[in-house]
């Protein structure tokens, strides 16, 4: 409902966006090694960067990151390369990074996804 009532307020509904998805674009298309960002879903990232393959991320808003939330948010929204954690206060549980190197990625909080786009 907070969304609804935001986007009344601002007066626009076609290119309203969530305040964390705002932040993510923002932060992401500041990065100096990326060209450009887009959104596959709501959730899902597609990072384009300077002379490298394009990542995958998808950002999961949990406080408590579960083993099933990350393969609830891969099955809902895609593979990926990374799962970012967008919400900065989450409790990241042992079990969810074993699920998210079982299915062939990791999870990263967003001062070492900015690093991982320089390095990956």
């Amino acid at each position: 409902m907070g969304d609804l009532y935001t986007a009344a307020n601002e007066k626009e509904f076609l290119e309203y966006l969530p305040k964390e998805t705002r932040f993510i674009l923002r932060g992401l298309r500041q990065h100096t090694a990326v060209s450009s960002v887009s959104r596959e879903n709501n959730r899902l990232y597609i990072v384009d960067r300077f002379g490298k393959d394009p990542l995958r991320v998808l950002a999961l808003n949990e406080y408590d990151l579960t083993a099933d939330g990350i393969r609830s948010g891969i099955d809902l929204y895609g593979n990926c390369d990374f799962v970012l954690t967008s919400n900065p206060n989450c409790r990241l549980s042992g079990a969810a990074q074993d699920a998210a190197r079982s299915a062939g990625t990791g999870v990263l909080m967003w001062r070492q996804l900015l690093g991982a786009i320089n390095s990956v």
